[in-house]
């Protein structure tokens, strides 16, 4: 059993997505913001993160390079799963990996059976 945060400003997409990989055993917590995001990775230690990079107030870019300042949670997987196209961060530059980036998952292309799998 993986324990998961969700980062999700839209709670009833959250609630979808915690329901999902519930049902596939795992164990799920879900935040709507990165400041939740950064306490209850300090207090829980998940598995795995799924971050929405379009949030409003800390996004999840800069809750991403917070994040990755912190080495004792560098075995931490973060999948992003993002109404943003990841194209569209080309031209910034950002390098997924080094930012620890498992995977980039585009929604609007993502079923939940993909993300389970990802997860899996």
């Amino acid at each position: 059993m993986t324990r998961i945060l969700i980062i999700e400003p839209d709670m009833v997409l959250a609630r979808l997505y915690q329901t999902a990989l519930e049902t596939s055993g795992h164990e799920v917590s879900r935040v709507s913001n990165a400041q939740e995001a950064l306490f209850a990775i300090e207090k829980s230690r998940p598995d795995t993160v799924i971050l929405e990079i379009d949030m409003p107030n800390h996004n999840g870019l800069e809750f991403l390079y917070e994040f990755s300042s912190y080495s004792d949670w560098a075995t931490i997987n973060i999948i992003v799963h993002s109404a943003l196209r990841p194209s569209l961060f080309d031209r910034m530059k950002v390098s997924w990996q080094h930012l620890g980036v498992s995977e980039y998952l585009y929604k609007p292309e993502t079923s939940l059976a993909a993300l389970q799998q990802v997860v899996a």
